[in-house]
């Protein structure tokens, strides 16, 4: 939540942006007005999202994700001017036929930095600094000469 507890059982809030945000999240409302697009037929275009979306409201932009190559990867994002313009929106296009496709149209989430180890494999190795292991490598070759003795 957006707000300041006073230990009474109330909140009070910095502004009522807070407040609206913090509303919209406890009835489980969307909090902002980007969405995800997915399972998007490969041939759709950004214009073509624009036009489906812009009879909810007002479209301030469309992002198709592309590959290196430039084709589709199935999916998107839209962000339309206000939340509740994007409330409509999922609940009118959320599991809708668009294209001979079943669509997904759900609030973005924050994209995860996942940083890059350069393994492109999906491999789920312990990636402790190397600093880390070799202190470890130093304290078991101490503990093996204590041992010795």
């Amino acid at each position: 939540m957006q707000g300041i507890p006073t230990g009474e059982g109330n909140i009070v809030f910095l502004d009522d942006t807070c407040f609206k945000k913090t509303i919209f999240k406890m009835k489980g409302k969307i909090v902002n007005n980007k969405l995800y697009v997915g399972n998007l037929e490969y041939s759709i275009k950004d214009e073509d999202l624009e036009k489906l979306f812009s009879s909810e409201g007002s479209v301030t932009s469309v992002k198709i994700i592309r590959d290196m190559e430039g084709n589709s990867k199935g999916f998107g994002f839209v962000e339309m001017e206000t939340e509740e313009e994007a409330a409509k929106v999922i609940e009118k296009y959320n599991k809708s036929i668009f294209k001979d496709r079943s669509i997904f149209v759900n609030e973005a989430r924050p994209q995860v930095n996942r940083g890059f180890s350069g393994d492109r494999g999906g491999n789920n190795y312990d990636k402790r600094s190397k600093d880390d292991l070799n202190a470890k490598l130093k304290s078991i070759r101490i503990m093996k000469k204590k041992t010795k003795r």
